[in-house]
């Protein structure tokens, strides 16, 4: 007999070659016969090992998610079914599908209730022809509504589940808003999330910007770019540029007003501005940067940043008082134009419903005449 083990993820988790016939022992098996990669079986599965990973028990399946499988295999002794092998125990749990009772030998067979199957079944989500257990099976439900679900008059005892939670910190909050672009440093951007990762450091690492094309790490999330980004700053504990230079970086302005470290590269920039004691500095080369991923493995122990930007002379050259928004309104579009096919003249095309722009007040007083004459709403004043 031989077995392949997959070293890879755990040493409990086993595999066995096509062709042998093997006969299993254990007080309790447990099968479930394919792990999705997101489910609350898998979740359950998960949180039951953990709990009671002590006992005499072995998690039987026939596929799934790797990951899913792995993580339970740390923990429990997992089996990949096969038609030719047999399992001898005093108890075999089953939900959803039964469809290997014939290979067990077991003194009790319980079928575990996950769903409430009546509800499913009406809504097309779980067919009828389930295969689901049979008569003699006795019954576990993980609520009362998955036993009412079920068959009100079933026998089950709602055993519920168990929960035993990871060790929860609260991650570090990093954020990015750039163009992913060489000279913007997505190249370094990337170097830094695999050293973060390989250092285990508890991070998520928001990217607003105008392209995403490949995956970073799991902690690392792209959106699309806002302008009201710095009304979210105040999440963030740093903010992250790798650029190969900056003239200015308002948003390195924007982030230090609001109270963020600076992860970034030994830009000129940041000296002029003082903003060196706020900033954990990163080579270009991106090379032994261990250092700094320790110090940004700390950041939310860091002082806090108070900061004032240098104090700009645009009002010595931007000279006189305009009374441009005297004589301009904002107005925005009904559903009017488009319902009657009206261009209007002024944009060239016919605005869509909820569109906004401005308009001088004599446009106003001709839109609003207009409206009057021909018994039609076109735009409301904002």
């Amino acid at each position: 007999m031989s077995l392949l083990f997959y070293k890879a993820e755990s040493p409990f988790l086993l595999r066995f070659l096509e062709g042998e016939n093997m006969n299993y022992k254990s007080r309790n098996f447990y099968y479930f016969s394919s792990f999705n990669v997101i489910g609350g079986v898998e979740s359950h599965l998960y949180y039951l090992a953990k709990k009671y990973g002590d006992r005499d028990w072995c998690i039987l399946y026939k596929s799934g998610d790797a990951k899913q499988i792995a993580r339970v295999s740390k923990l429990v002794r997992t089996i990949q079914v096969r038609p030719m092998d047999h399992f001898e125990c005093e108890r075999i749990f089953f939900t959803y599908d039964s469809s290997i009772a014939k290979q067990v030998d077991a003194k009790e067979y319980y079928y575990v209730i996950h769903a409430d199957y009546q509800d499913q079944i009406s809504r097309g989500t779980l067919p009828k022809g389930s295969n689901i257990a049979k008569k003699e099976f006795k019954y576990l439900a993980v609520s009362s509504v998955a036993k009412h679900g079920f068959d009100p008059n079933a026998d089950a005892d709602v055993v519920y589940m168990p929960i035993e939670l990871d060790k929860c910190e609260d991650p570090i909050q990093l954020l990015s808003a750039t163009r992913l672009t060489p000279e913007k440093g997505y190249n370094r951007m990337k170097t830094l999330a695999k050293a973060l990762d390989k250092a285990g450091v508890n991070y998520v690492w928001h990217i607003y910007t105008n392209k995403a094309e490949e995956h970073i790490s799991d902690n690392v999330y792209f959106f699309k770019p806002r302008l009201d980004i710095t009304s979210k700053m105040k999440l963030y504990d740093g903010f992250i540029q790798l650029s190969d230079n900056e003239a200015f970086c308002i948003a390195i302005q924007e982030a230090l007003m609001n109270g963020l470290h600076l992860i970034a590269t030994p830009l000129p920039l940041i000296e002029e501005m003082n903003a060196q004691e706020f900033t954990i500095t990163l080579p270009f080369d991106m090379e032994d940067i261990e250092e700094q991923v320790e110090k940004i493995r700390h950041i939310k122990e860091m002082p806090k940043v108070k900061y004032k930007p240098p104090k700009d002379k645009w009002g010595k050259y931007l000279q006189g008082k305009g009374n441009y928004m005297n004589d301009y309104v904002t107005v925005q579009a009904t559903k009017g134009y488009a319902q009657n096919f009206i261009l209007d003249s002024e944009l060239g095309r016919v605005p869509k419903a909820g569109e906004t722009w401005q308009i001088s007040k004599d446009r106003l007083i001709f839109l609003q005449q207009y409206e009057r004459d021909h018994r039609v709403k076109l735009i409301d004043v904002l």
